[in-house]
């Protein structure tokens, strides 16, 4: 763990999980210091977890002249989304996976937000927006009043993201979509398949509902 000597001093603690990425049993470390790492087993050599995502290079995204991309996944299999939505159907993905690859994982489902709800979650990050128009997401005039119905969303320059985690108590992957300040996603080596730890409030916009947004996030590792 990078030389690093964690003990009860610094708050070290680690418990069970599934890794966001294959769904393969791993344990989810973390600490006051700032570490958070995946592991196959707990205790010396301390075998960090090294997720196989090798089949995702094998895609290929097209985008005709309408804005509709295709994905074209190293099985052979294409799926097409039109334009301006955000992902391409993580289930069509999944059963495309190489035969005698990692166990695939579980099924998966979108968490809404609730009014006030706020969560600390950690997983990987499945779709990123670094420029995001949330205005045309909700249907807003680009107005001051348009902006102003978004609230904390319409007051700066905005991303969207999507990250997987493990659900606790049951062997499915929760989705999470999320705006997010374009300051704290515009380093470079912030990109699909990383694991991240992100802080997720619901946040109300008028006449619209409640959203996603996340004032705290980093990448892991």
């Amino acid at each position: 763990m990078s030389g690093a000597v964690h003990g009860l001093w610094c708050g070290a603690r680690a418990w069970p999980t599934n890794c966001p990425t294959c769904g393969h049993p791993v344990f989810f470390f973390m600490c006051d210091c700032g570490s958070k790492v995946f592991f196959d087993e707990l205790g010396e050599p301390w075998p960090r977890h090294d997720c196989d995502t090798s089949w995702t290079r094998g895609i290929r995204r097209t985008t005709d002249s309408t804005g509709r991309v295709t994905a074209h996944l190293s099985s052979g299999v294409s799926v097409t989304r039109p334009p301006d939505e955000f992902s391409v159907d993580e289930s069509v993905i999944v059963r495309a996976r190489p035969v005698g690859g990692r166990r695939r994982p579980e099924p998966i489902i979108a968490v809404e937000p609730d009014r006030d709800a706020v969560q600390e979650i950690t997983g990987v990050l499945r779709e990123l927006t670094r420029n995001a128009k949330p205005l045309k997401a909700f249907g807003l005039d680009e107005s001051t009043i348009g902006y102003g119905l978004l609230g904390i969303i319409g007051a700066q320059p905005v991303g969207r993201i999507t990250v997987h985690t493990p659900d606790a108590n049951s062997p499915q992957l929760l989705s999470y979509t999320a705006w997010v300040p374009t300051a704290l996603i515009d380093e470079p080596r912030i990109e699909r398949a990383v694991t991240v730890s992100l802080v997720v409030q619901s946040v109300p916009i008028v006449g619209k509902g409640h959203a996603w947004y996340c004032p705290e996030f980093a990448m892991i590792g």
